[in-house]
């Protein structure tokens, strides 16, 4: 039963329990309280204030972090729009048996642009 303290979310029904099964009224010395006694309910109160607080930390330093990253890796992105009928090098991945892919020209053809379909994909025409 004592391991509902560990999942914030089950905190009130451990709350719950403890108030029917021992009566507001039953006080224990609990670790870390350094008071004369604390009630039960008072001490899952405690921890949940805790908790929350711990929650909120966590989530300020995480929305942070990812806030540096994506701007770390941003940083070098430039934004590059083509309109129809620019000429453009047609990205052709294929792999040739035996050859090292550092000596390998992965930009085959040239292509012109016939459509635009968003922000990052055009209809290209190529003579291969």
């Amino acid at each position: 039963m004592w391991y509902y303290i560990i999942m914030p979310r089950n905190i009130p029904q451990l709350v719950f329990l403890l108030f029917h099964r021992y009566g507001h009224a039953a006080t224990w010395e609990l670790p870390g309280t350094g008071s004369g006694g604390l009630t039960i309910v008072g001490y899952a109160a405690v921890v949940t204030e805790r908790l929350a607080e711990a929650l909120r930390l966590f989530r300020e330093n995480l929305r942070n972090a990812v806030d540096s990253a994506s701007r770390w890796c941003n940083n070098k992105a430039k934004r590059k729009a083509y309109v129809t009928g620019d000429r453009v090098r047609v990205y052709f991945p294929r792999r040739v048996a035996g050859r090292s892919p550092e000596w390998q020209s992965l930009y085959k053809t040239e292509g012109v642009i016939v459509k635009k379909l968003n922000d990052a994909t055009y209809v290209v025409t190529s003579k291969s």
